[in-house]
């Protein structure tokens, strides 16, 4: 398995926040990949500007071997 861990900064106005990319951009991974994909995205603490040093997440894929086609 693919296992992650990010630091830094979870929310701004500047940039998408982690809150988008587990309410979006990882639903529509498990889309691409299928629903065998098991995603996990866990936000242990946030972080903000300045300094975001606080912001914690783990990302975590079970293994995956194929990717389907997928069409737009």
């Amino acid at each position: 398995p693919l296992s992650i861990t990010l630091k830094g900064i979870t929310n701004d106005g500047v940039d998408p926040s982690i809150d988008t990319w587990r309410t979006v951009t990882l639903p529509m991974l498990k889309k691409l990949l299928g629903e065998e994909a098991n995603f996990e995205l866990k936000v242990l603490s946030r972080g903000a500007p300045p300094g975001g040093h606080l912001g914690l997440s783990t990302y975590a894929l079970s293994k995956q071997s194929t990717v389907a086609p997928t069409y737009l």
